[in-house]
């Protein structure tokens, strides 16, 4: 027989839940490593019996959806320990829009500039899958964006031009994405169509026997990597959000200039060294 749950005051003392096994050491677990670890931690609470049971799971499932969220943005692989500034700005924009999916709100009106900045390819429909459920939830959300695949994926389709600066500000085009790709006046609408695209003009330098050389990088998630990068030329590091473009490029190479040419007070990131500087 099981016995009833009564509903008493809950004493202060209780008010202090500890979210066994959600130990001190959690901090340096990922985020969907500590997502499953709370799933299994409400499973056992909602077999416990006594008043500290509403607590305790109501601290459990707000731990749960706030995680589930951050999963959801494709950020689970983060550690919970991790400095905001420390993002790279993919990461940074998705995490705001986790906390915007965690508020629950509806009819809110959202405007977001160029969310796609810093995002692979390989990122992006997992970003438009969020932002589409912001849609979904009955909220309007409002995107300046240069990316075809947003500009295909999208309800309506504003676009302005014809040029920059005083050659724009004139109402090009307003209606269905279908319509944009048929119309005389758009200059996105060819481009989305495929009729017209980007072509490269210029010749590829080759490269010389200069290279700048960094030495076990080993910040933030680089795993002691050695990396060249050619001097005189121009190199795209390239990879999916979070691989460690950003730490690579601006805490480890640039940092670790400035610090050795101009004896700059900035913290480089960890390495062996820069050899060509």
């Amino acid at each position: 027989m099981v016995p009833s749950l009564e509903l008493v005051p809950v004493p202060c003392r209780w008010l202090s839940i500890d979210l066994h096994p959600l130990h001190m050491y959690s901090a340096l677990w990922s985020a969907d490593r500590t997502l499953y670890t709370v799933q299994y931690s409400t499973c056992l609470h909602h077999r416990m019996l006594g008043p500290w049971r509403l607590g305790s799971l109501a601290a459990y499932n707000g731990l749960e959806q706030r995680l589930g969220f951050i999963n959801e943005v494709g950020l689970g692989y983060l550690t919970l320990d991790r400095a905001y500034r420390s993002l790279s700005g993919g990461e940074a924009q998705r995490s705001r829009l986790a906390t915007q999916l965690g508020m629950g709100l509806v009819g809110v009106t959202y405007a977001l500039d160029e969310p796609s900045v810093g995002l692979h390819p390989a990122d992006h429909d997992r970003l438009l899958s969020v932002v589409q459920g912001l849609r979904d939830r009955g909220n309007t959300v409002v995107v300046v964006e240069h990316d075809a695949d947003t500009l295909l994926a999208c309800d309506h389709l504003v676009e302005v031009g014809p040029g920059p600066g005083v050659n724009g500000g004139e109402l090009l085009f307003s209606g269905a994405v279908k319509e944009c790709i048929e119309s005389d006046k758009s200059v996105s609408g060819s481009f989305l169509s495929g009729k017209e695209s980007v072509q490269k003009d210029f010749r590829s330098k080759k490269p010389t026997k200069s290279f700048l050389k960094v030495k076990k990088a080993r910040a933030n998630n680089l795993k002691e990597i050695d990396v060249g990068f050619p001097v005189g030329l121009l190199t795209v590091v390239c990879g999916v959000s979070g691989s460690g473009k950003s730490t690579l490029v601006n805490e480890v190479l640039a940092k670790t200039a400035a610090l050795e040419l101009h004896r700059s007070k900035q913290l480089a990131g960890e390495s062996s060294g820069i050899d060509g500087l």
